[in-house]
């Protein structure tokens, strides 16, 4: 049963015109690829990419102080 159908979709792709890769890969115009709206309180995509950029600028400052042996976190005296 598999295998028939599976033949049945190869014979079916070889008779209609080929896709190329440009048509598969086209976006819809109304697409956003990034997330473009203003500002607004609470969970948007615009609040959950600067979370993001804020965690990955913490993260890397966080890997510098270790590295380096200074910065607030020692001068605290938590590291």
């Amino acid at each position: 049963m598999f295998i028939e159908s599976l033949s049945q979709l190869v014979v079916k792709s070889l008779e209609e015109k080929p896709t190329t890769f440009e048509q598969i890969t086209r976006p819809k115009a109304n697409m956003k690829m990034y997330p473009q709206e203003r500002w607004e309180w609470g969970m948007t995509t615009a609040a959950e990419v600067w979370n993001g950029r804020l965690a990955m600028i913490g993260f890397l400052a966080i890997i510098i102080e270790l590295i380096t042996g200074q910065g607030p976190l020692h001068f605290v005296g938590l590291l």
